[in-house]
């Protein structure tokens, strides 16, 4: 069960598949030291000045040590990052295993659009 899943009021049974996507989503969309949640517990809003390598390398590293720490369900976790022409968009790939199936998470941080998308098992 996902740390926020203690304050959801739910009936119907869901997958362990579905209550890590509704996990990893809660958590990807928490920000870091906001509200009554653990301050580690989230990502780190980044405003750095710095390289687009930089910023990239700081968030694959803040999501996988978060993944480690708050999501057990999971394991081999690997996030790569995904190109993109504006450096306004970051996009990255996290493929994971849940219950020895393979999965691969597509996210992206845009200004204007959020997206989280689930690819079929491998």
């Amino acid at each position: 069960m996902g740390l926020l899943d203690k304050f959801k009021k739910t009936s119907k049974k869901r997958s362990v598949k579905e209550e890590v996507v509704e996990h990893l989503t809660d958590f990807l969309n928490t920000r870091r030291n906001m509200g009554t949640y653990p301050a580690d517990y989230g990502i780190e809003t980044f405003v750095d000045l710095g390289t687009d390598k930089y910023i990239v390398l700081k968030i694959v590293a803040d999501i996988k040590n978060g993944l480690e720490k708050y999501e057990k369900r999971i394991h081999d976790v690997e996030i790569n990052s995904i190109p993109s022409e504006s450096s306004f968009h970051l996009a990255f790939r996290i493929s994971c295993k849940i219950q020895d199936f393979s999965y691969a998470f597509q996210i992206s941080f845009h200004s204007q659009n959020k997206i989280f998308q689930l690819e079929s098992p491998s």
